[in-house]
């Protein structure tokens, strides 16, 4: 190899390295980028989980979605039947944020100590904006007609007590009668929505399913 060869071989080495040691420190600044993200997440959702006595679990000065007594009934009876499977989410304070129901339905079975996750991240308008927006994103979202229903019969043959599952005799009735499919699904998805408002206008028959208990 001649000279003019070496020389250029020598720059291509040179650049090579170059360009080695740029990925090498893009990829370390990236990785500390994503770290110093990762922190910033984990500082955000500071929260604890903890027991904490009914007697310091205080609720909201506001409520903005009530309580009915059918529903709490219904609620009492899966903290009777599963137990409180899902921590009540409160303020630094000890003010619920979302579990209201829970709460309540603790009360009425006699709980004395109930599980709890602790917010502490969060000012006072942030855990407002929360408490709204945990309820409201509850209300969002379809059900899988068929895959419920396949679940339910399921769980029929199994001898378990539907009535746990939070859905009245009528919307049971609806969905087990569906195939999940084009327009008889369609129709089903309706009636279940149809019946679901009529028992929302009438107190007493407020429908809530275990999946949607913390309100």
């Amino acid at each position: 190899m001649g000279v003019q060869g070496r020389i250029e071989q020598g720059q291509l080495k040179g650049k090579l390295l170059l360009s080695s040691r740029g990925r090498r420190e893009h990829c370390a600044a990236a990785r500390d980028q994503v770290a110093t993200v990762g922190d910033g997440a984990a500082a955000k959702n500071a929260t604890s989980f903890k027991l904490r006595s009914i007697e310091h679990i205080k609720v909201a000065k506001r409520r903005a979605r009530k309580t009915t007594p059918a529903q709490l009934r219904r609620v009492t009876q899966s903290v009777r039947q599963y137990g409180i499977v899902a921590p009540v989410l409160i303020h630094a304070a000890g003010t619920v944020i979302n579990g209201h129901i829970v709460v309540e339905a603790a009360r009425e079975l006699g709980i004395s100590m109930i599980p709890v996750v602790e917010v502490t991240h969060l000012d006072e308008a942030a855990v407002r904006g929360l408490r709204i927006a945990l309820n409201r994103l509850a209300e969002t979202g379809e059900w899988e007609l068929l895959e419920l229903a396949l679940e339910l019969n399921e769980l029929g043959a199994l001898d378990f007590d539907l009535s746990d599952t939070g859905f009245t005799m009528p919307e049971l009735d609806i969905i087990m009668l569906g195939d999940g499919s084009g327009t008889k699904r369609q129709s089903h998805q309706e009636a279940l929505s149809n019946q679901t408002h009529r028992l929302r206008e009438r107190p007493g028959l407020v429908h809530r399913s275990v999946l949607q208990l913390l309100s």
